[in-house]
């Protein structure tokens, strides 16, 4: 698998996050000089061409084994019939790499035959330190470079995103403590252009996370600020022995319960069920309704319980989603059929 911080890139690049998001501190215009120096920025030379690569189909759907294709069946028991139906279907190449995703849930059909595959350049120890995307259609984004930089022991330490003109789209700097763990980050990401008449390349807004450790490092607690440098939420996270993560709760910046994830796994460490808690509905601008749930970690207004079923190679096959807030019924059920070279 790759670095959690180049999964998010990937869903920068999938255009999921906007403006509107918890980026900034400060709104600027950058100087025409950095703007210069941004569309100059030299490309890392490569120094390994036998690495493998970071983002086939088989890591990003988290597949074990030579995956050949896998179908997702679903049951919906809230609505309609109760039949089982197809929603999608994957075919993958002997490599790993799709050929086909049919999201028939979602009405889309990607044929990644006639996609451009994105182009890694790795360091001597195989880590990656650019990536080019071209303009893909099934992505909002358009096309873009990211350059990614490392401390000697290996901590990604800032990670950079360039347009197709070399214009900074996005940046992410991290503050390490002296055993090279994140203790800080702070971000910059471009305000959209069309957001100006002209069109303006050059105005960026601000963000940053405080993170506190443990003994090993884990990020047990993180808290972000706003574009206005106020407090915009705090996230508490505790870990099993193997590092993982099992519970994540979010509270706002009045410190109230939004969000909650709590994980169970097996002694392989197997992801064996999930509680999902949630509360987003209010009675005013910012007076949240206070919820029935009693999640051992505060009261929410939803809840949901995903029980998961695996196969020989470690691969869930079925998922089993209770409402929480109906007595703990069956809402769905999705079974997955995999088959292998």
């Amino acid at each position: 698998m790759f670095p959690k911080a180049l999964k998010i890139l990937l869903v920068i690049h999938l255009g999921i996050v906007g403006s509107c998001a918890l980026f900034t501190l400060d709104l600027v215009s950058v100087t025409a000089s950095s703007i210069a120096s941004a569309e100059t920025a030299p490309t890392p030379s490569p120094t390994r061409t036998d690495c493998d690569d970071p983002e086939t189909g088989w890591k990003l759907e988290m597949l074990n084994g030579k995956v050949k294709s896998l179908s997702e069946e679903k049951i919906e028991y809230g609505y309609g019939d109760h039949k089982r139906e197809l929603i999608r279907l994957i075919t993958f190449k002997p490599n790993g790499d799709y050929i086909r995703d049919d999201q028939r849930e979602f009405y889309r059909n990607i044929d990644y035959t006639k996609i451009a595959k994105p182009i890694f350049v790795f360091d001597e120890n195989c880590r990656v330190i650019e990536r080019r995307d071209s303009k893909r259609p099934d992505r909002m984004a358009g096309a873009t470079r990211s350059v990614f930089s490392y401390t000697p022991s290996g901590t990604l330490k800032e990670q950079t995103i360039y347009d197709s003109e070399g214009r900074l789209e996005w940046k992410s700097v991290a503050t390490l403590d002296k055993n090279e763990r994140i203790i800080e980050t702070k971000e910059m990401i471009q305000e959209h252009p069309e957001h100006f008449k002209p069109k303006r390349y050059d105005v960026y807004r601000y963000t940053k996370s405080l993170f506190k450790l443990d003994d090993l490092g884990n990020q047990v607690e993180e808290i972000g600020y706003d574009w206005k440098g106020n407090l915009y939420a705090t996230y508490k996270r505790t870990y099993d022995s193997g590092r993982r993560l099992t519970r994540e709760l979010r509270l706002d910046n009045k410190n109230r319960p939004i969000d909650l994830t709590i994980s169970k796994f097996d002694d392989a460490g197997l992801l064996l069920e999930e509680l999902r808690y949630t509360s987003s509905t209010y009675s005013g601008l910012d007076e949240l309704i206070v919820g029935t749930l009693d999640s051992g970690y505060g009261m929410f207004q939803d809840g949901r319980r995903i029980a998961y079923e695996h196969d020989k190679n470690n691969n869930w096959v079925k998922k089993t989603e209770f409402d929480l807030n109906e007595g703990k019924k069956i809402d769905n059920i999705t079974f997955r059929t995999l088959t292998y070279y």
